[in-house]
Formats: C-alpha cells, sequence, structure tokens
C-alpha cells in the first residue's frame, strides 16, 4: 500500500488531532501519498500540515446526491490503496466502496460497519485514551507502527505571517507579548464563564502586564462584549473574523493561549503556543480524550467529582466551572510565562 485517504469532515479541534496519522503514515510507509478529506471550512489547516499531500474538500452536512458523486469521482481519480475512517459517516464510507478503495478502516458498532472490511471494536465515548491514541490504534490495524507519540504539526505560510502582522500592527502588540484568550467554545464543552473569563483577562493586564487578545469564532461577539462589560474595559480583540491559517499564524505568535476545550486550543498545540485550558468534569469531554499536545501545557478541571453527563442546574455542583481553582490558574500562568 502506498496511497492513503484519511477521512475526518467534522470540527477544527478533530482534524488538527488526526493530523499526525499522516506522519505516522509516511513513517511507516516511505514515499507513501497521504490526501485528507475534510470540511471546506478546515480545508487550510490540513494543506498546512507538512505531511498532507493532497486535500480533498467534502461538506458532509450539506451534501445532495450531487456531492456524493463528485466524493466517488475525487476517491477514483486518487486510485488509493487504503481509507482510513477517523469519524466514519454513512456517506463517505459508501464513497470509498463506491470508488473501489480495497481496504477500508472503521469502527465495528455502527450499522453501516459491513461497508469497512478492516473493523475495530472501541467506543470512543468512554473516554479510555487520548484521541490522537484512537486514531493510530485504527491505523494500526493495517500498518506496523514503530512509534505512536506523534503530535499534531501545522507550517505558517508567508501569507499567513504577513496577515498576523497585520493584525498585531493594528492593535500595536509585538510578537511574544501578548497572551490570546479564547472564551468561546462553540459549544463543544463546558467552559469558564464569562465572569471567570473577564477575571482572568484583568489578571493577566494588571497584575502580569502582559497584554491581553481575545479571539473569538463565529457567532461569539456577544460573548465578547459580555466579557469587556464585565470587566468594564474594552479589549483587544481581532478586527473582524480571520481565515484558520491567519488565526494559526497569530496563535503562534503569542506567548501563550488561554481557552476551553475548543479547536484553536489544538491549533496553538500544533504550532508550538504553550496553552492553559480549562476543561469539565464531564467524562466524554475529559481531558484523557482531549486535552492538548502541546509541548508546554496546563489543565485545569473544577474540583468535584467526575460525571457521565451534564444536567446543568439540576446538579448539585452547577455551575462547576465556576469553582475553578484562581490560585492554581494564577500559577499555571506565571509557570507558562515563565
Amino acid at each position: 500500500m502506498k496511497r492513503f485517504v484519511i477521512i475526518r469532515t467534522d470540527r477544527i479541534g478533530d482534524l488538527v488531532l488526526a493530523l499526525p496519522v499522516a506522519e505516522a503514515v509516511k513513517d511507516a510507509v516511505p514515499g507513501a501519498h497521504v490526501c485528507f478529506v475534510v470540511s471546506p471550512y478546515c480545508a487550510e489547516l490540513a494543506r498546512a500540515c507538512p505531511f498532507v499531500d493532497d486535500v480533498v474538500e467534502y461538506a458532509e452536512k450539506a451534501d445532495r446526491p450531487g456531492g456524493l458523486v463528485r466524493l466517488v469521482r475525487s476517491l477514483k481519480r486518487g486510485a488509493y490503496d487504503a481509507a482510513l475512517f477517523l469519524r466514519p459517516t454513512p456517506r463517505a464510507a459508501l464513497a470509498a466502496v463506491l470508488a473501489g478503495i480495497p481496504v477500508r478502516v472503521g469502527t465495528s458498532y455502527r450499522f453501516y460497519s459491513l461497508l469497512f472490511n478492516r473493523r475495530i471494536a472501541e467506543h470512543r465515548r468512554h473516554a479510555a485514551r487520548h484521541e490522537s491514541e484512537f486514531n493510530m490504534a485504527l491505523l494500526a490495524r493495517i500498518l506496523d507502527l514503530e512509534r505512536s507519540d506523534y503530535s499534531p504539526r501545522i507550517e505558517i505560510g508567508p501569507a499567513s505571517r504577513r496577515s498576523a502582522g497585520r493584525v498585531m500592527a493594528g492593535l500595536d502588540i509585538a510578537r511574544g507579548a501578548f497572551v490570546i484568550v479564547h472564551p468561546g467554545s462553540g459549544g463543544s464543552a463546558r467552559n469558564l464563564t464569562p465572569e471567570g473569563y473577564a477575571w482572568l483577562a484583568d489578571h493577566i493586564e494588571d497584575e502580569i502586564g502582559m497584554k491581553v487578545v481575545l479571539t473569538y469564532g463565529p457567532g461569539e461577539r456577544a460573548l465578547i462584549a459580555r466579557i469587556d462589560a464585565l470587566r468594564g474595559r474594552e479589549s483587544a480583540r481581532l478586527p473582524g473574523p480571520i481565515g484558520l491559517a491567519d488565526l494559526a499564524a497569530l496563535i503562534e505568535s503569542a506567548a501563550l493561549f488561554v481557552s476551553g476545550s475548543t479547536g484553536p486550543m489544538h491549533i496553538a498545540a500544533a504550532v508550538g503556543t504553550p496553552t492553559l485550558s480549562f476543561f469539565p468534569p464531564v467524562i466524554s469531554c475529559s481531558p484523557r480524550r482531549w486535552g492538548p499536545l502541546a509541548a508546554e501545557r496546563r489543565v485545569i478541571t473544577p474540583p468535584v467529582p467526575e460525571c457521565p453527563t451534564c444536567i446543568g442546574a439540576r446538579c448539585e455542583y452547577y455551575d462547576c466551572m465556576d469553582r475553578v481553582d484562581r490560585a492554581a490558574v494564577r500559577q499555571a500562568v506565571r509557570d507558562l510565562l515563565r
């Protein structure tokens, strides 16, 4: 096998944690060709990985019969020897079959698992290990891997560096002299409250003496406005939406990236920026599965029992994220900025 296609059509963090599979393939099979099938929104991140040779965009949620036909044609043109479904979906699995890909690797417990001819029986929701390890286990179903401790890598191109430079110039900040605080999570997990982020931004600026820049995703401007109201001042922020590659360049320029469990946290890890992350005690959202793979990182969870699912205000520990130890947060900020 020389030609591999890897399917991961969901969100930012999911894709970033799938990128190490490309490096593992290249190590195991010298001269291998690796293609990623990804959502259009995440495509530029896949293209920024030095181990990915080709990218096919597939809008799974907006797919119509014509989209499936186009995917089948793309897969046929690629003449792939193996398809690895890190996030299996019925349509993508069917496309691989119709494209005639001989080896198809996926999980064994779905109603369409018969479309895979190499299967692994494992439920990720139990968070028994890290997402990247789950991905490597699928790859190990067809390749002998000498190691599995790969981390995501994203390379910043010149155009994105220039874009980040313009943003920094507009905010009057210098490379390495600011902290990014990203308070949104796109609904992926419970997060530190706006009050918590407002306190943290004040602490970094007033007690540490570092400039804070607030970043945000689609639909999160109201959250930024709420934090500014709590702070009683206007925070430095992105002037408007930017592409993911440009965001990666800006994150790479920061001294520290602070957030909940969210895709940009994994971008920070992939570009080498230290991370401070807040995680809820929910098992499926555990840092055991979703923690950042940054070389320098701190993960903070509230001091409450782990729970199988969040029941919100009915929980005796609600809102558990308000219970995060602020002394531990202060120490983590100092350690990571040191």
